[in-house]
């Protein structure tokens, strides 16, 4: 029981700290705009990969129904677009400009009508539903309804099934890009707080005081963390992020960070190898001098350690909250089931996913 029970102190300290480290990643998703990037690129791979293909298949499905000069036309606009679209890329690589490209692309962009300059800036999820309704306002949406009338429902329907499938790929991407940027906010994190793994794990093994007072916070951890995913959720269905909400959700990320000190964990600056600094100033002249005459492998050995423990941190807690609800909840369980006289508890509810579109 002592090293399950170590497990899963363990394992509330990587989900407590992964929880942070999610609200950091969503504060760095606001503050640089990555949602809206992301809905820019995902309009122009829409518009250059999937918009001609389907006019085109479309066009010959109706085959007869449509005269030359209306499918001419029609392909015109749509050629027009997709080729201003692909000149900003090869402008990106010969400039390197990514600020000039990205001004361009949305101008370009609010050219079709499908959306204004302003939009293009805040929007960051745009529904199937949407786009369709969008389509149908455009220029080229015009065109298509005032040739084809109730056939132009079908190219439309087409059209955006295919904005389903550009949107999973994106989302996909997305997810793994918001997968380095954790993991890199984990050691910057795990640096800046002294989170090391080989330490925690020793203490919580050795100390039973220590792992039974995180244990006990248990269900505070859990609260926490589902409020927080439900929050987010939230903020992810949400078409804009004004100010107020980023300048709240920067409140919310600083507090949790400061608070991580104040649970109990055994981390921070009063461990090796900060403690090193102030060793002599508080344990006086005759245990600093022993300090400073430890052996230089020892030493050596013990910052290895201490490296290999923040490098462990990081890799952990970027597996993410989510992963580290279900581990807590596996353990928990676990632990349960083999206290004796304990019933086995009912299963807890699947972990929340936050990653989104």
């Amino acid at each position: 029981m002592p090293l399950l029970d170590a497990a899963l102190a363990f394992a509330l300290t990587m989900f407590v700290v992964s929880t942070v480290v999610m609200q950091i990643v969503d504060l760095l998703r606001k503050f640089f705009k990555l949602r809206q990037d992301q809905l820019q690129e995902m309009l122009k791979d829409y518009v250059v990969g999937e918009l001609q293909p389907v006019l085109k298949r479309e066009f010959e499905r109706l085959g007869s129904k449509l005269k030359d000069g209306a499918v001419n036309e029609l392909s015109g606009l749509a050629t027009k677009l997709s080729e201003q679209l692909k000149s900003l890329d090869d402008e990106q690589v010969k400039t390197g400009d990514r600020k000039v490209q990205k001004t361009k692309r949305t101008k370009y962009l609010a050219d079709t009508q499908l959306f204004t300059p302003g939009e293009l800036k805040s929007l960051v999820y745009v529904s199937t539903e949407e786009l369709e309704e969008r389509l149908k306002r455009s220029i080229l949406g015009g065109k298509l309804l005032e040739t084809l009338g109730d056939e132009a429902g079908a190219i439309f329907d087409a059209l955006g099934r295919r904005w389903d499938v550009v949107g999973e790929k994106f989302t996909e991407l997305f997810r793994t890009k918001s997968r380095w940027i954790a993991t890199i906010v984990a050691f910057a994190l795990a640096l800046g707080l002294n989170i090391d793994t080989v330490h925690i794990v020793n203490t919580y093994i050795s100390d039973e005081n220590v792992r039974t007072g995180i244990i006990a916070q248990r269900d505070t951890f859990v609260g926490e963390y589902q409020t927080l995913a439900d929050s987010l959720e939230k903020d992810a269905n949400k078409k804009t992020i004004t100010r107020e909400e980023f300048n709240a959700a920067f409140g919310k990320t600083r507090s949790s960070i400061d608070s991580l000190d104040e649970l109990g964990f055994p981390i921070g600056w009063s461990y090796f190898p900060h403690s090193m600094l102030w060793e002599g100033n508080e344990n006086g002249p005759e245990q600093a001098g022993q300090a400073n005459n430890r052996g230089k492998k020892d030493l050596a050995w013990r910052w290895a350690v201490w490296v290999l423990g923040v490098v462990l941190t990081g890799l952990l807690a970027g597996l993410g909250a989510p992963f580290w609800f279900d581990a807590v909840n596996g353990i928990w369980n676990l632990s349960q089931r083999a206290r004796p006289g304990v019933k086995a508890p009912a299963k807890t509810k699947a972990s929340v996913s936050i990653t989104r579109k």
